[in-house]
Order: C-alpha cells, then structure tokens, then sequence
C-alpha cells in the first residue's frame, strides 16, 4: 500500500479507527518481513549444510576405494551401505559409462529404481561434466541437493542424492508457527492500538468539540484536559483564548451599542427650509466617530433660516465620539438661549476645556443660511471655511473668517461672519478634512479640485444626489486604500 494512499485512508478515518489499523499493519508488516527473511536464510543454510555433508562423504568414499583398491562387488556394496544421509538419501557408483558399479540402496540405482534415482540419472545423462557437480534439483516433484564427483581414476563416478523435503518441513512447520505468533502479535497489537486510540483520542475528541463550539459563538464554557501535561497546557491556553474573545466579543458589543447610539445622535431628516434644498452624511473610519453635523434652531433666528452646525472632534474612535456626544447636548441645550451664533461658540468652548482639561479639542462650523435675504451668516472655530460654488465654474469659493478651535483656550470670543448675494443655483459645501484628504492605495489625496469637479458636475441635481455623487467618487478614488478619517459633509442649494 502506497503512502498517499495510506494518508488518504487515515485522514477519512477517525482517530480512534486509524492508529490500531496502523499500529497492526506495521507489526504485520514488520513481522512478515522477518518471517520472509528467516524462511530465505534458514533455506540457504541447510542447503548449504547438505552440500558440506555430500562434500565430506564424496571424500571418505573416494580414501576408502584409494586407500582399499577396491574393485566392484560386496566390498563397494558395503561401503555405499555404510553411508548414512537420512531418510530418502540414495548414492551409486557408476562407471564411465554410466553402468551402476554400486548403490545404497541396493535397489536404488537397480533395474525397477524409484522416480527419484531415474530423474537424477536422467539429469546426469543430460548435464556432461568432467568434475565435480553440486546441484538442488526438483526431480519428481521432490527438493533435493544433487552431487556427482569422480572418485576413481577408471572413471568411477559417485552420485549422491539428499532430499531436503524432511529438514525443510520442519522449517514449514516452524514458518506456521511463526504465522500463529504474529497473528497473536498483530491481535495484541490492535488490542493495544484501540486502548492507546482511545486514551489518545478521547481528549482530543473532547478539544475538537470544545473548538468546534468557541466557532459557533458559545464562549461560555471552559476545557481542562488532564490525560498529559500537554493538554493541561493546551487546555490553560484555550481557556485564555476564550477569555480574550470574550473580552473583545463584549467591546464590539460594546461598540455596536455606541455605534447606534452614535448613528442616532445624527439627524433622521432634513427640516423645510423654503428656498433651499439640503442633505447630509457622515461615514466613520471605526465603529465610531468624532465627526458631527446637526440641524438646529438658535434662538434670534426666524424659521426660515436653516441653521446648521458641522463638528470634528481631534482624533477618532470612541474618545472622540464622547466629545462629540458631550459637544451636541451642551449645544442644542443652549442653541434656544443663545443671542448670537458667536455666543453660543463661546460658551461651548469653555464647556469643553472645562471637561477635557485641554485634553480633547474640536472644530465647529455654524452658519445661518436665509434663501429670502440671499444672505449666509456663519461662525468657524478652526473649522474648514465654508465652500462656495457657483455652476459652471468648477472651483470653489472659500468663505474665510473664524477663530481658535474649541477646548483650547478659555474665555474666546468668536466674530460671525456675513456673505450676501446667494443666487439660485449656488451651492455651498460645509466639510470635513476628511473629505478631500482621502487617499487612493499610490498615496495621491482626494483634493480639493477633484471635489470641485465632482459638484459642479452634478450641480443641477438636487442636493442627496450631489452627497451620494461624492460619497461614489470618493469610494471609487480610494479604492482599497483604508479609511484614515472620519468624513462629513452637507451639501445646500439655494433654489
């Protein structure tokens, strides 16, 4: 069996079932390999023994008829007789000719001789040789080691033939022993296999389980594993791991919950201002943001005017969403009472140093737009100014004036700021930063001519159309570039 084959086996195999199959098939293996080795070498030994045995009586036989002179009769006979080779053992003299001289047994090479004395003469008759022949033969069906030397200078030829059936069933009869043990080998091996799987698998089983809940969301439950000290610390660690999840599962609740907190501290709709068309949106880098805009009623403004603020708060993540969020209560709590738009800046500022300790600042736009009077009025602590664009010219109009960002320093004044002759048509940005310094994966920004073309070029639009317009370019600008900050913007027409 190959090994992919085998890995393919065990890997649609469960734990428990794999290892006794491959603990048994590598003590079978291992077994039948030295079975196989011992039934080789055991038959090349005694082959080897009965070709020394044959050598040795080949030499007495040939010293005694030298030493004897003895000539063909019962003399040779007894000689021959004398020999003892075993059981089926057969030798013969024979003349040059091949005429029988002498046999043991007498009736072995004789007229009416066995199978097994007529295939070796049959053999010999074939296989001429000058000197001495050493041979195993299966003659009539039976193993034998065959050897023929000359033992006389007339020409005299003794034969020998020793079976090797006798001594090699005793080697079968050992090999099927050996069966029998390595079947009992590879049945404790298997006993011994599932024992270990089942120690072995049991906690791993047990981790395979607990794991596959961690990933369908139950983080409730711990695992401790004491089969090793291995899985004591495998359990210690999964244990820690769980925590952390549970940890970082309860902050992106967390997180979700600030996000929708967030997401509702944003304005549902847009009021009716007459003569204006206006629409905004706000996209966080994180779950939550620092960025802001509102519609607002400030008091000493009629209910024509849209009043908007828009927010953005140094940093971003959940800090800056608490400024943020502190930021909006103080200003619709005030915007009733306030007497002016640079009053209600002021006293916001010194709400946020007051909180943060300097810690935390922001910049706010506010502006009051009155499509009757044609007229803009804004205040800007350290905000980007408010962005003019009039159809067909492709570029913006930056309306300067403002003052410090808030929290920075206390006691601050803000100057508001006028711009008369809005024409239908005109369209005024207010935006973050984020807005234009967006930047593609080569590192290029956004920019702020791109922004430029990109409005003016959906100027005859109603004002939701120019916001997802931008939000499109900007998407498909970035590509899979990572937003690095939070970005708003409100777009109004003046119709």
């Amino acid at each position: 069996m190959g090994l992919p084959m085998l890995r393919s086996i065990t890997y649609r195999l469960s734990l428990r079932v794999s290892l006794p199959l491959l603990i048994s098939l590598l003590v079978l293996g291992s077994m039948s390999a030295l079975l196989l080795m011992f039934h080789v070498r055991t038959g090349r030994v005694v082959v080897s023994l009965a070709e020394n045995t044959l050598d040795q009586v080949h030499g007495r036989v040939r010293e005694s008829i030298q030493l004897a002179g003895l000539r063909p009769g019962p003399d040779l006979d007894r000689l021959l007789a004398s020999i003892s080779l075993g059981d089926g053992a057969i030798a013969w003299l024979a003349d040059r000719d091949g005429r029988v001289l002498a046999a043991s047994p007498r009736n072995s090479a004789a007229s009416g001789a066995p199978e097994l004395a007529a295939a070796a003469a049959a053999w010999l008759a074939r296989t001429p040789a000058t000197g001495k022949v050493s041979k195993r033969l299966d003659l009539a069906g039976t193993d034998v080691v065959l050897m023929a030397s000359p033992v006389h200078a007339a020409g005299w030829t003794l034969v020998t033939v020793l079976p090797l059936d006798p001594v090699l069933a005793e080697l079968r009869t050992q090999r099927r022993e050996g069966i029998i043990f390595s079947a009992g080998a590879v049945l404790v091996a298997v006993v011994l296999g599932v024992l270990l799987a089942i120690y072995v698998a049991r906690p791993v089983v047990a981790l395979t389980e607990h794991v596959r809940s961690i990933g369908r969301g139950n983080l409730d439950n711990d695992i401790l594993l004491t089969e090793s000290p291995e899985f004591i610390r495998l359990s210690f660690a999964i244990n820690s791991m769980v925590e952390g999840l549970r940890e970082r599962l309860k902050l992106r609740q967390s997180l979700n919950m600030a996000k929708e907190v967030q997401r509702r501290l944003l304005p549902a709709s847009v009021p009716h201002y007459p003569g204006l068309d206006v629409a905004g949106r706000s996209y966080y880098c994180d779950e939550t943001g620092g960025d802001y805009f509102d519609y607002l009623q400030v008091g000493g403004f009629p209910g024509d005017t849209a009043v908007i603020a828009l927010g953005d708060v140094s940093g971003h993540g959940i800090a800056s969403a608490m400024v943020m969020a502190s930021a909006r209560g103080v200003l619709r709590s005030r915007c009733h009472d306030a007497a002016s738009l640079g009053a209600l800046l002021g006293y916001m500022n010194d709400q946020i140093v007051d909180d943060s300790g300097g810690s935390h600042y922001m910049t706010m736009l506010i502006i009051a737009v009155n499509a009757a009077r044609r007229e803009l009025r804004w205040v800007n602590a350290g905000h980007c100014e408010p962005l003019l664009l009039v159809p067909g010219s492709g570029a913006f109009t930056k309306l300067d004036g403002g003052g410090p960002p808030l929290g920075v320093i206390g006691g601050m004044e803000y100057e508001e700021y006028v711009h008369e002759g809005l024409e239908p048509g005109h369209i005024l940005l207010l935006a973050t930063d984020g807005l234009w310094e967006a930047e593609n994966p080569a590192g290029e920004q956004f920019g702020m001519d791109r922004l430029a073309r990109v409005v003016d070029e959906h100027s005859g639009e109603d004002a939701a159309a120019i916001c997802a317009a931008l939000a499109m370019a900007v998407v498909e600008f970035c590509g899979s570039r990572e937003q690095k900050d939070d970005i708003s913007f409100v777009v109004i027409r003046i119709l």
